[in-house]
């Protein structure tokens, strides 16, 4: 069973993001042990002891925000999958550097909340689930959470991994097919990339959170942006 948190200074936000929650598990037939924060503090007395698989953590709160708790805790490096809660959407951009999984716009939980935590739930199951190639002659597998993105080589592919580089035989086509609707976006005819990663969005290129800088392709330029915000925001594409 998975375990989600909600930590946010408004007792009124929390009940009601506890009651949607239980909601949305009991139409998918799921069941999770949810449990409520206050405060920082209260958060990081539970976390430490006790860490959590999913967290809805509000930005703005007195004692200590959203995004100082998350760099304190160093968040996207554990195994925690979490998103930023706020009615403040200008707080988007500095939230990146936290590398939140998704942006949940409080005015908008109607609208975003189910779509957004089915696939941080979807994510933290899949920590487990492997991909597997052939490197060298032999049978490799790699976590899929620890995919950064795939480029194109002529016939090969690289596979980046938070760890390792591999280069073996393999069509991005292919790729794309395997790996659809798992969070992975073709952002250009060469590179497949896993969204989780994603630093920031400039016009013509986006950061990852290991500072690679990967272009965005020209073909549907647009279209891929705002998917890549879309999923950001924690919209269904």
């Amino acid at each position: 069973m998975l375990t989600i948190g909600i930590c946010d200074d408004e007792k009124k936000i929390l009940d009601e993001l506890k009651t949607s929650i239980e909601s949305i598990l009991q139409k998918h037939s799921m069941e999770g042990n949810i449990l409520l924060f206050p405060s920082a503090s209260t958060f990081f007395e539970s976390y430490i002891k006790n860490p959590i698989d999913i967290l809805l953590l509000d930005i703005d709160m007195p004692e200590k925000s959203g995004m100082e708790l998350a760099k304190d805790l160093s968040l996207a490096e554990q195994d925690t999958v979490f998103a930023f809660v706020t009615n403040q959407e200008a707080l988007v951009y500095q939230s990146f550097e936290c590398h939140p999984f998704a942006f949940l716009r409080k005015d908008y939980l109607d609208e975003e909340l189910e779509s957004t935590l089915l696939r941080m739930i979807d994510t933290a199951l899949s920590k487990a689930q492997t991909y597997s190639f052939t490197y060298r002659g032999v049978i490799t597998k790699v976590y899929i959470e620890d995919i950064v993105y795939f480029e194109s080589d002529l016939n090969y592919v690289k596979l980046v991994t938070t760890k390792e580089m591999y280069r073996y035989r393999e069509t991005l086509s292919n790729l794309c097919e395997s790996f659809h609707g798992k969070k992975f976006l073709r952002i250009h005819k060469g590179f497949l990339l896993n969204m989780n990663y994603i630093y920031s969005i400039r016009q013509e290129e986006v950061e990852l959170t290991n500072h690679t800088v990967l272009p965005i392709g020209r073909t549907n330029r647009e279209i891929v942006k705002d998917q890549l915000f879309r999923y950001l925001r924690g919209i269904s594409l």
